[in-house]
């Protein structure tokens, strides 16, 4: 993922139901701002609770590396929302 201004950067991870049971597949979600999700980070703090759920908790790691880069165009912001999918399977190998 490329972030061009950390400060205002958004994390939202939406968990859906896959198995096509339901009429609503939004299972919780999850928000936090970029700074704060680092700043938990540091202090080991990797699971957060699911909000819009009954019960779950999300583990999330990351690490921030910084990347000097010359012409970037737009370098104030993002143009366009940028969507991630990870499809999890609890049924382990």
């Amino acid at each position: 993922m490329f972030i061009t201004n950390k400060a205002n950067a958004r994390l939202t991870i939406i968990v859906r139901d896959g198995r096509g049971l339901v009429v609503d597949p939004i299972v919780g979600k999850w928000e936090c701002t970029l700074v704060q999700f680092l700043e938990n980070m540091k202090y080991k703090m990797d699971w957060f609770n699911l909000t819009e759920a009954k019960s779950g908790r999300l583990r999330l790691t990351c690490l921030w590396k910084s990347v000097l880069m010359d012409n970037v165009p737009e370098a104030s912001g993002y143009g366009k929302k940028i969507k991630i999918f990870i499809k999890y399977s609890p049924y382990q190998i």
